[in-house]
């Protein structure tokens, strides 16, 4: 007697593999359901004038971005120099 392994269609196979894949990111729904609900203000509201918000999908090397690297030798430095400011 010959017993034959069934057959699983592609469809069953890619609907149990996607719902593998959202469950990885479900594992913290317990934990959030379970935390205690609190009352009042939990934190002040923030006293920021003005945002600058930069949407990059890439991304921009340090030359372009907040390191500037003034110290560094002429062919590794930008065209540009730093100014003074009150961020630490």
């Amino acid at each position: 007697m010959h017993h034959h392994p069934q057959k699983i269609s592609r469809r069953t196979a890619i609907q149990a593999g996607s719902v593998g894949i959202l469950g990885l990111g479900m594992n913290h729904v317990d934990a959030l359901r379970a935390a205690p609900v609190q009352e009042g203000k939990t934190h002040r509201a923030g006293s920021a004038k003005n945002v600058i918000y930069i949407f990059l999908s890439g991304g921009l090397s340090q030359h372009d971005s907040f390191d500037m690297k003034p110290d560094a030798p002429d062919n590794i430095r930008g065209e540009f120099n730093p100014i003074p400011t009150a961020t630490p």
